[in-house]
């Protein structure tokens, strides 16, 4: 069960948000979680979420709500779940018009026409609702470690790990530095499509991290908590050429 502490630290994020983008929801975030079980997981997945948005809305950025339900609610899934039936945020650069969709838990069709459904997705501006790996451009999984959001040691699992690099592969998100990667200057915790943790990292080295093109935010407080490895150590993909030698062609990296 999560703590009242935890449950109060989301409140205020909540309550800071509805100040700009009138997030507050009507619902309980504790009481009104269908599983008690797993109330603790989903308050901070909603504190990893809120952190962004907090974040950004506070840099230049102005937030709305898509989808709101009956009488202007704002519903989010507590599993996943297909993105027409739930709300998601609107975030707009205010200078230079550029628009993001941020989209908590819901389903994204893989180009084998599977539905994934990473914690928080960043999608094109004009997403729709049935959205496919084309429209996704950053994927983050909050790792809760424990029942409260306090800071601890334990580690996120080398599986959950190698679950999460596996999606960023399969839903064709962007590595970063590449050409089509938009996170440049996005706050720290968020800079590279991470595991986002109060924990520590998995026992994968660096280099592995580096080659899946993922990073971790570990002992995660807020949006300006810094992931690890760091964005300017990823560099992208170099492309293959194909060389041909005598009629036979060979790919040289």
């Amino acid at each position: 069960m999560a703590s009242p502490q935890m449950v109060k630290n989301i409140q205020k994020l909540s309550k800071d948000l509805s100040r700009v983008i009138n997030l507050l929801p009507r619902e309980d975030l504790y009481t009104s979680v269908a599983n008690p079980n797993y109330a603790a997981d989903y308050l901070f997945e909603m504190k990893v979420l809120f952190s962004l948005l907090d974040h950004m809305t506070k840099g230049g950025w102005s937030g709305s709500v898509e989808n709101r339900q009956g009488q202007g609610n704002i519903v989010l899934p507590r599993k996943p779940g297909l993105k027409r039936n739930f709300s998601y945020f609107i975030l707009e650069n205010k200078v230079t018009k550029e628009k993001w969709q941020v989209v908590h838990g819901t389903k994204i069709k893989d180009p084998f026409g599977e539905l994934r459904a990473p914690d928080i997705s960043l999608q094109v501006g004009n997403a729709g609702v049935n959205p496919t790996y084309r429209d996704i451009k950053a994927i983050w999984d909050a790792k809760l470690r424990g029942k409260e959001d306090s800071l601890t040691n334990k580690r996120i699992s080398d599986s959950e790990y190698q679950s999460f690099a596996w999606l960023r592969e399969n839903l064709r998100v962007p590595r970063p530095n590449s050409a089509d990667d938009p996170l440049a200057g996005w706050p720290q915790a968020f800079e590279v499509s991470a595991l986002i943790t109060n924990g520590d990292g998995p026992t994968e080295n660096d280099q592995v991290l580096l080659n899946n093109g993922v990073s971790i935010t570990r002992h995660f407080q807020n949006a300006t908590t810094p992931t690890h490895p760091r964005r300017q150590l990823h560099k992208p993909l170099r492309p293959k050429k194909i060389v041909r030698l005598g009629g036979i062609s060979k790919i040289k990296v």
